[in-house]
């Protein structure tokens, strides 16, 4: 889904390269292709939110069966938490345990984390993150039986 406030990179270049519609052509070509990069990017970051964002203890997660259990779905949450800390370089402790107060502990951990370097939020650092999660997301779908 594509964002409102995104704008083509060629759409923000001064007036001076729109006044050959030749060459104009040629810059907004190339610059479309970082333009396709940084829209997955954002779909990707948008999609990330949806799973693991504020809300996503409030969704029943997709890849979860919905006849499953509650014990099931509590695994798969703090699953999805332990590996989200592991961005942070942080390991969960077993102190945590795996029931309701894990995933409670777990969600503060992260709510703290998020907030420590939400002020270093700049394109690259973000472009980090989406690396990291088709890393991962490609490194958890090989593991998957054929």
């Amino acid at each position: 889904m594509r964002s409102a406030d995104f704008t083509r990179t060629a759409a923000t270049l001064p007036a001076l390269y729109h006044e050959d519609p030749v060459s104009y052509e040629q810059v907004d070509g190339y610059l479309g292709l970082a333009d396709t990069l940084h829209e997955a990017m954002l779909e990707l970051i948008e999609d990330l939110e949806f799973g693991v964002g504020p809300d996503a203890a409030l969704r029943w997660p997709t890849d979860v069966p919905l006849h499953a259990g509650a014990d099931t779905l509590l695994a798969e949450l703090n699953a999805r938490y332990d590996a989200l800390a592991q961005w942070f370089a942080y390991e969960t402790p077993g102190s945590w345990g795996g029931g309701e107060q894990g995933l409670a502990a777990r969600r503060q951990f992260l709510a703290k984390a998020a907030k420590a370097v939400a002020p270093s939020r700049d394109a690259l650092g973000i472009h980090r993150l989406v690396l990291r999660v088709l890393r991962d997301h490609r490194t958890r779908a090989s593991a998957l039986p054929a």
